[in-house]
């Protein structure tokens, strides 16, 4: 069921919720737009059913110069102050991008435990600007990889996503030795899973944990010869080197081959959909 008012996608939130809640690997999430998509009233009934089914809570945050400058004209506030204002921001909020946030935003972002989702490519796709990462980490706030939307990032590569913000952040500071790869490894996964309320069942590898597990063939020319597997997986490796996938104990992907889905059937209607969107 669709609908066209703020509580018609809050109603269908709640039967997602209900329907999904307690699933194990589907996780639900209220997910209001931003500040600036969504008004004070419904960005507060999002944050009290996260309250009440003990769910995430996802907004996009801080992206553009014209966002910033659009909250400021009609709350006197910038983003990250104006929904400190309304109480929207603690633990279960992952915020997406955050690019144009000031030292005491991120002081607030720090203060209630808010988990970030960097979108670097996507902030380059679209000339948003460059996310303050290296001093939201030194304030204590986890950061995590995102590539937003297909629209503005395309191929959806979490790899080249840590490969190319560890090296943009390194330029822009001026100092080669920030986000290096074990932070950035860290970031995108066991930070990934922590802000996301499921730090105790993936995000590592270790007993007790759900098997959550990748390999990488690591016998190809551009990963010869080895000294760090950090810096390998992080600066060369490719998504191709992927060779299996479990999920939960499950293989998805197995000597890089589809074992639970038909390659072949999601491409051809993959294609029909494109032709569907291009035709209007």
């Amino acid at each position: 069921k669709t609908g066209n008012s703020a509580d018609d996608y809050i109603s269908n939130a709640e039967r997602f919720i209900d329907d999904w809640k307690g699933d194990g690997l589907i996780i639900p999430c209220i997910a209001p737009h931003s500040a600036y998509a969504c008004s004070p009233e419904t960005l507060k009934k999002s944050k009290e059913m996260a309250e009440r089914f003990d769910v995430p809570l996802h907004v996009h945050l801080s992206e553009t110069e014209w966002e910033t400058g659009e909250i400021i004209s009609r709350y006197g506030r910038r983003p990250v102050e104006h929904l400190e204002s309304i109480g929207f921001l603690d633990e279960r909020v992952v915020a997406a991008h955050c690019v144009w946030v000031e030292n005491n935003e991120i002081e607030i972002l720090a203060k209630r435990k808010v988990g970030v989702s960097h979108c670097m490519e996507s902030n380059l796709k679209l000339a948003s600007g460059f996310a303050p990462v290296v001093m939201m980490l030194t304030t204590g706030i986890k950061v995590t990889f995102g590539t937003d939307g297909a629209a503005s990032n395309n191929d959806l590569n979490i790899l080249s996503e840590m490969s190319t913000a560890a090296k943009v952040h390194k330029a822009i500071s001026g100092d080669p030795t920030v986000l290096n790869s074990k932070t950035v490894l860290t970031m995108a996964t066991r930070w990934g899973a922590e802000v996301l309320g499921l730090g105790d069942r993936i995000g590592s590898i270790e007993k007790g944990k759900l098997a959550d597990i990748i390999t990488v063939d690591l016998k190809k020319p551009h990963l010869t010869p080895m000294y760090d597997v950090y810096s390998h997986i992080v600066y060369a490796a490719m998504a191709s080197d992927v060779e299996t996938v479990m999920v939960n104990g499950k293989l998805l992907l197995n000597n890089g081959m589809f074992v639970a889905a038909d390659e072949e059937e999601i491409l051809q209607k993959a294609s029909e959909w494109g032709r569907k969107i291009a035709s209007g």
